[in-house]
C-alpha cells in the first residue's frame, strides 16, 4: 500500500469505528506547503491532507493528537527554545512535533537520527522517557491502520498486546518496527 492509500484506509476505518469523531476535510494547499518548508515527509502530508480530527486519537505511546501546521511550527519552536534554556532537557533540536496529549508528550520525526541513528525515525518523547518508536513514518502509519482496521485506537493499556497482534497478522515482529 503507498502512503495515499494508507491515509485513506485509516481515515475510512476510522470514519466507521469512531463515527463520533469530528473528522474534518484535509488540509489545505498551503498548509500543506508550509509542512514541506518545515521538513516533514510527504507521507505524513498525505495522511493530513487525508483528513484531520483535533480530538485525542491513538497513535502510538497513548492518545495522541495530530498536530496542525500551525501548531507543528508553534510546539517545535517553544521546544526549541526550552532546549536552549535548558541544554539537559532530552528534546532534541532537529526533531519536529507530528502529534502530542498537550500534556507534554509528543510524536517527533528524527529527520537525523539523532536519538539512535534511525533517520526519519519517529521518537516518544516527554520529560522523563524518550524512545523510538517507529523506523519511519511508513512503518507508523501501517501500524495505525492495522489499530484503526482492527479497533484498538483507544487501546493505550493494550498497546503492547496490539503491536503482538500487528506482529502476527502482518508477519513484521514488534521489535522489528523499531530502528
Amino acid at each position: 500500500m503507498n502512503d495515499m492509500e494508507l491515509a485513506q484506509t485509516f481515515w475510512s476505518a476510522i470514519r466507521t469505528y469512531k463515527p463520533e469523531l469530528d473528522i474534518q476535510p484535509g488540509i489545505s494547499a498551503v498548509e500543506q506547503e508550509q509542512l514541506r518548508a518545515m521538513g516533514v515527509p510527504e507521507s505524513w502530508i498525505q495522511w493530513l491532507g487525508a483528513g484531520t480530527v483535533r480530538d485525542e486519537v491513538y497513535l502510538v505511546g497513548g492518545s495522541m493528537a495530530p498536530l496542525s501546521p500551525e501548531q507543528i511550527g508553534s510546539e517545535k519552536q517553544m521546544m526549541d527554545e526550552l532546549k536552549a534554556e535548558q541544554p539537559a532537557l532530552k528534546w532534541q533540536i532537529g526533531w519536529i512535533p507530528l502529534g502530542t496529549n498537550y500534556s507534554g508528550q509528543y510524536l517527533c520525526l528524527d529527520p537525523e537520527g539523532s536519538l539512535a541513528g534511525c533517520p526519519g525515525g519517529i521518537v516518544y518523547y516527554d520529560e522523563y522517557e524518550t524512545r523510538y518508536e517507529f523506523a519511519s513514518i511508513g512503518h507508523m502509519l501501517r501500524f495505525m491502520c492495522f489499530a484503526a482496521e482492527h479497533h484498538w485506537l483507544d487501546a493505550d493499556d493494550a498497546s503492547d498486546q496490539l503491536a503482538e497482534l500487528y506482529g502476527e497478522v502482518s508477519g513484521v515482529s514488534a521489535v522489528s518496527r523499531f530502528c
